[in-house]
């Protein structure tokens, strides 16, 4: 279905969606992702759900691989005006207290990459490592408005699917679920999606 920063795969006998992460270090990632799934599906939330009596966030080969139910999303593409809706509903859904999120970080695995770029110029990586030291110091100037919750971190259209069933829209994604500025889910949705923490 994808290779980017996931691989995705649809299963022909079965409507199953293999989830393959690019390595293990990113497995509790990946179980956090498992456990947002988990906590969304049981609040009745409109969301992409784990394929049930599964193993999941399970390694195989250095890859973290998860099952998720296949969605067909033929309908309408979603607009702006579902991507606030279902933001919006994420924002006040309960987090059960024994979920606990990372502090969300603007610029996840973005050393990562500079350190694993080979290709690109001494000149260059220490050029791109002091822009991302000043988009940090930024970041942290920033006074937001409205109290930090969890937020879903990549919000954008491209993480809606409508349903061709029944047209309900649901969101999938939870890479970047953190905890955070709920201001950030707003930014990302009306521009360029910010790519630092992955997509």
């Amino acid at each position: 279905m994808r290779l980017g920063e996931n691989a995705l795969y649809r299963l022909a006998s079965v409507p199953v969606v293999v989830r393959i992460a690019r390595n293990v270090r990113l497995l509790p990632d990946v179980q956090k992702e498992a456990a947002v799934a988990t906590w969304l599906e049981a609040a009745g939330f409109p969301s992409v759900r784990l394929f049930p009596d599964c193993p999941q966030a399970t390694v195989h080969e250095s890859r973290v691989v998860t099952f998720w139910r296949h969605v067909d999303g033929s309908g309408p593409a979603p607009g702006f005006v579902d991507l606030a809706v279902i933001l919006r509903q994420l924002h006040d859904v309960p987090k059960p207290v024994d979920l606990v999120l990372p502090l969300f970080d603007p610029l996840a695995r973005v050393e990562d990459r500079l350190n694993s770029a080979g290709n690109v110029a001494d000149d260059d990586l220490e050029f791109l490592r002091q822009r991302v030291e000043d988009l940090y110091a930024e970041y942290s100037s920033i006074n937001f408005a409205l109290p930090a919750g969890h937020i879903h971190g990549d919000g954008h259209k491209s993480n809606l699917l409508r349903r061709a069933a029944d047209g309900r829209v649901i969101l999938l994604d939870f890479e970047a679920f953190a905890w955070g500025p709920r201001e950030w889910d707003l930014c990302t949705g009306i521009g360029i999606p910010f790519r630092g923490s992955g997509g």
